[in-house]
């Protein structure tokens, strides 16, 4: 069987049914609510209402906050995506989303190229920390590093190579 989600047309199931139909109704209520404007195509509208979010139908949010955390941990990118580029997305949540690393490289990516958020040294110091930023974006944050921070990427295990080999490269020219 079946069953599709639309905003004209809902499946009345029995109360506790194992299937939660309201989920994606709440899903688009949470992207809305946060701010996202998405435009969407009917490629897009399939990704979005098939995606998996930790939204039930007898939980509320406390905040907006709440519900762009919880939107973050969905696994859909152009959900991720969506909420990255909320116009009401703080500085704090996008320093929390560059630090995880259970979130999209093009969210990373997208982080990394915006100059706003660059604007901070820990949003820059999280996406060179974090294993899952692009190479280009993590290289190029770098030659931005005080030589504290320097030395601790030059000597972690948790990033890629190449970035442990130019933070040694770079500390070498800062300490001249």
């Amino acid at each position: 069987m079946k069953v599709f989600y639309s905003d004209t047309y809902t499946v009345r199931l029995p109360e506790g049914h194992r299937f939660p139909m309201s989920k994606y109704e709440l899903l688009r209520q949470a992207v809305e609510s946060v701010g996202c404007r998405l435009e969407i195509t009917r490629q897009k509208k399939r990704s979005i209402m098939a995606c998996r979010a930790a939204v039930t139908s007898d939980r509320r949010f406390q905040s907006l906050d709440e519900a762009r955390s919880i939107l973050m941990r969905d696994s859909n990118k152009l959900v991720q995506l969506a909420v990255v580029s909320s116009p009401k997305i703080t500085e704090s949540e996008i320093l929390a989303i560059a630090s995880s690393r259970q979130v999209n490289d093009d969210v990373l990516k997208e982080i990394g190229m915006n100059k706003d958020w660059l604007r901070n040294y820990q949003v820059r110091l999280a996406l060179v920390n974090n294993p899952k930023t692009p190479l280009s974006i993590a290289m190029a944050q770098i030659t931005y590093l005080n030589q504290r921070d320097l030395a601790l990427l030059a000597k972690s295990k948790g990033v890629p190579r190449p970035i442990v080999t130019a933070a040694e490269g770079r500390l070498r020219v800062v300490k001249r």
